[in-house]
């Protein structure tokens, strides 16, 4: 059943709706009576429900040049933890518990904020890559249609209108159940707990992905240099569902231990996309690592620390199992925040600690799909 609070929560969202469309429909009559601050007002909030809080008060930030972009991170991470000071505390407890415990503590480098593991060394994962990818082999041909269409990149898992691309929208619908048992591997105990121990506390879900990279002689957007700005450290576990070499595009990335240079010369540029000839006028390329390794192969990654691009200059394509893990109190939304998931019913119901992983998922939506599964 979906909870109460989830009903307010609605209801709430609802009411702001009316209100900014009958709003916006008087201003299309009225537009000079209606007072700049207003509508200022009313622009937060729809941003607040369109973008969320990260995105909205690093927007105004960025405006009115506040603070230091870092600085602004840190005030909003810091609000959302005083916001629920009693589910921060009990996911660093339980984070440390499992840090004593957990074989898997140690998957993740602090130093370098990476770890490539060969085929099979996660459990379970044999089987999931191999369902994944049967997906991508049923969507080949459709893929092979969208090349050409200003995309680099498409993600598999189906939305409203099918295959989509690489945005973030409110519409999107990410359906875990095209790949049987998908949902219990993003929650089994390796997984959870290695990224538990790394950030410290027990994490989100944050985002789950079949990612598509097409041949392309593009270089934009994310095939530039960049750091995931989410928030300050996060996990990525990544699966070549299809062998990974350097004609398709390899996932390519600077060790978190080499950023420290780069961001002492760029500073507040290591935070937008950055240009080759600026890293390497600082990094030597003979420290820059490539994902490369036959179907299975998994990278363990903090994006957040690691600087990094992918899909670049591929002949072939190139597909990845992408699932990311963020603190609760995260500096700006992932990608599960926007959009709906659906997900298949488990084995067993979600234990205690699964629960907490589900816990923000997809909260903007009208319908909770992990919420009522729980």
């Amino acid at each position: 059943m979906i909870s109460f609070n989830s009903v307010l929560r609605i209801a709430a969202k609802s009411a702001i709706r009316r209100i900014l469309t009958a709003s916006n429909e008087a201003s299309k009559i009225k537009t000079h009576r209606t007072p700049t601050i207003v509508r200022r007002i009313l622009g937060v909030i729809q941003s607040l429900m369109t973008n969320g809080v990260g995105r909205t008060l690093l927007k105004i930030n960025d405006k009115y040049q506040l603070t230091t972009f870092n600085k602004a991170r840190k005030y909003i991470k810091c609000c959302k933890m005083l916001r629920h000071p009693i589910d921060s505390q009990r996911r660093r407890q339980i984070a440390r518990k499992l840090t004593h415990h957990s074989s898997h503590a140690l998957l993740v480098s602090e130093k370098t904020g990476y770890r490539i593991l060969k085929p099979g060394t996660i459990p379970g994962s044999d089987q999931i890559v191999s369902k994944c990818r049967k997906l991508y082999d049923a969507s080949l041909s459709e893929l092979q249609k969208k090349m050409g269409q200003e995309v680099f990149a498409y993600l598999l898992l189906a939305n409203q209108s099918g295959m989509h691309d690489v945005t973030l929208s409110s519409g999107d619908v990410y359906d875990l159940t095209l790949i049987p048992s998908l949902t219990e591997f993003v929650l089994s105990p390796t997984l959870v707990e290695a990224a538990s121990c790394y950030l410290g506390e027990v994490p989100i879900l944050a985002g789950v992905t079949v990612y598509v990279s097409f041949p392309n002689v593009t270089k934009v957007g994310s095939q530039l240099y960049h750091l995931d700005k989410g928030d300050f450290r996060q996990v990525k576990f990544i699966f070549a569902i299809t062998d990974a070499h350097e004609e398709n595009g390899p996932f390519t990335f600077i060790p978190a231990d080499q950023v420290s240079a780069v961001e002492k010369t760029i500073g507040a540029g290591l935070y937008t996309r950055v240009p080759d000839e600026q890293v390497y006028a600082v990094i030597s390329k003979d420290e820059v690592v490539k994902f490369l390794g036959p179907m299975g192969s998994c990278l363990i990654i903090d994006t957040g620390r690691c600087l990094h691009y992918g899909s670049r200059g591929n002949t072939q394509f190139r597909c990845l199992l992408e699932i990311q893990y963020m603190s609760r109190f995260n500096c700006i939304e992932p990608s599960f925040y926007f959009a709906r998931v659906k997900t298949e019913k488990v084995s067993k119901k979600f234990t205690p600690l699964q629960k907490m992983i589900l816990r923000s998922v997809n909260n903007m939506q009208s319908h909770n799909a992990f919420e009522s599964s729980i």
